[in-house]
């Protein structure tokens, strides 16, 4: 068994509309999720090939309830939640852009693993339908969780003829899969320290979101080798998983 720490990443930057670590969903095992026999029948249930996709796939939860149609001609954007500020509303998801690309703020999550080469995949929440999954494509990426330390969110683009965003509370909006054989335990740790608005020098993921930003060509981010080897050059590692083993919760 492959044991990853994870916690969830909080901003204490925005203080109207601040959102609550009690707000948060843990990460949610799919073959716990959905009932596998009435959603699949009892033979693709039993398949090897569903099962193993099922076991390591974890549904992540929106911890709010989120409403913004987005004007990417004009470059505008309205909500029906009239509690919902411009502001919060802007730090919530990126500026309206051509592409209708966005990554949102809520929820944001940090997986670490200290078994060597372990890949997290994000994909899209294809197993469910709700007012999120109904209006955006979800996107998907890899990277190395021993390796690397940084937030991840859930990144979309809008379907064809969809401009707007629609999110209840505990609605599914992407998954994240443990690509190992092995079955993993989630071990939920403190991550309140790992985040100071004030003084990032001493933050490990922010390091790590930063590192990617200054590159030899102007907007060429480094490669994911690169940040692997610089964050093994740093100790980075071992950093990570002295400030874990202090903070655990289980």
């Amino acid at each position: 068994m492959i044991e990853v720490f994870w916690t969830p990443i909080l901003y204490n930057d925005i203080k109207e509309h601040y959102v609550s670590e009690l707000n948060y969903f843990e990460p949610e095992r799919l073959s716990k999720n959905i009932d596998n026999k009435k959603y699949f029948g009892p033979f693709l249930s039993q398949c090897p090939s569903v099962i193993d996709e099922l076991k390591n796939t974890f549904v992540v939860k929106s911890p709010i309830k989120f409403n913004a149609t987005y004007d990417n001609i004009n470059l505008k954007v309205s909500s029906t939640m009239s509690t919902l500020s411009p502001k919060f509303i802007a730090d919530y998801l990126d500026e309206p852009n051509p592409f209708g690309v966005h990554q949102v703020k809520y929820p944001d999550f940090l997986f670490f693993c200290n078994q060597d080469g372990l890949t997290m995949t994000q994909l899209p929440a294809y197993y469910h339908e709700n007012g999120y999954t109904n209006n955006v494509l979800g996107l998907s990426g890899s990277f190395d969780i021993s390796n690397w330390a940084r937030p991840v969110r859930p990144a979309f683009k809008f379907r064809k003829k969809c401009n707007t965003i629609d999110v209840e509370i505990g609605d599914e909006m992407c998954y994240y899969k443990f690509n190992t054989d092995e079955k993993v335990k989630l071990v939920r740790f403190d991550g309140s320290k790992l985040y100071d608005p004030i003084d990032n020098s001493r933050s490990i993921f922010m390091n790590c979101v930063a590192y990617k930003t200054h590159s030899y060509k102007e907007y060429v981010p480094k490669t994911l080798i690169d940040c692997y080897n610089s964050f093994k050059r740093g100790h980075y590692r071992k950093r990570m998983m002295k400030y874990i083993d202090e903070h655990r919760l289980d």
